[in-house]
């Protein structure tokens, strides 16, 4: 498709949101979609932040930043990247106490996810702190009861699992360190709403960060303090939380961490 105009972009927008005939919300959708699928995307969703022009055209601009980065950062040159990066980090800065929690999770999850995945910014202080991005937006997640928020954070985080096994494969220690304590932290988030669900008989879907947690366990000479400490701290609240009369399974999974 060509690039279009940003106001038609608004246009469609206003209409997913606004528009109260239900075959122009699902048309304007689609659209969108198409738009965000599109290599105009990184430039539209640029303009779209810097323009600020209302909430809903900032979440649709952060949110198809933080996807195209997970799922298409191959479409962009290595200059492209770079000024993408830099990109990000000024629109983070630009946020203030009133920005929608959801677009900043959206832009500091697209920034982390960029600094794990740039070849320019494989060394260990960089990595180390685009994890300490991603941990400090698990903290705040704690203090937001936002289901939908949580399943982005969840899925954008455990699709890092194969990223890990890579570096552990090519010994790159302290990146597969810091992947360990990212999904330590995931688990320590979660870990109060897994074990409630579990007790009534359900699985939370927030479950896989344990698993994940013992993958890392397994690859012990891969964990740096940080990582064993967040482990250990995870393992005393799954040891206060469990109640072994009513939760078997994730008694048993307790066990691994001693």
């Amino acid at each position: 498709m060509e690039s279009p105009t940003l106001d038609t972009v608004y246009q469609a927008i206003s209409a997913l949101y606004d528009n109260p005939n239900n075959a122009e919300k699902e048309k304007a959708s689609i659209w969108l979609g198409n738009v965000q699928k599109s290599i105009h995307s990184w430039k539209i969703a640029d303009e779209l932040l810097q323009h600020k022009k209302d909430l809903h055209s900032c979440y649709f601009a952060a949110q198809t930043m933080r996807s195209k980065v997970q799922h298409n950062l191959s479409e962009l040159s290595v200059e492209s990247v770079v000024s993408l990066r830099d990109s990000l980090v000024a629109h983070i800065e630009a946020t203030t106490l009133d920005t929608d929690a959801p677009i900043l999770t959206q832009l500091c999850l697209a920034l982390a996810d960029l600094a794990l995945q740039m070849q320019t910014w494989q060394n260990y202080s960089l990595h180390e702190a685009a994890s300490d991005c991603i941990c400090a937006v698990l903290h705040c997640l704690e203090e937001i009861d936002n289901e939908d928020v949580e399943k982005l954070l969840f899925d954008s985080i455990t699709s890092l699992e194969n990223t890990y096994h890579m570096a552990v494969a090519h010994e790159e220690e302290e990146k597969a360190a810091n992947y360990s304590r990212v999904f330590t932290e995931l688990g320590e988030t979660f870990l109060e709403k897994i074990i409630v669900c579990a007790a009534n008989g359900n699985t939370h879907f927030a479950m896989r960060s344990l698993e994940l947690v013992l993958v890392c366990v397994g690859h012990h000479d891969y964990e740096d303090k940080n990582a064993l400490t967040h482990r250990k701290i995870l393992r005393q609240k799954l040891e206060e939380l469990l109640d072994q009369d009513r939760c078997q399974t994730l008694t048993e999974l307790g066990k691994h961490y001693k």
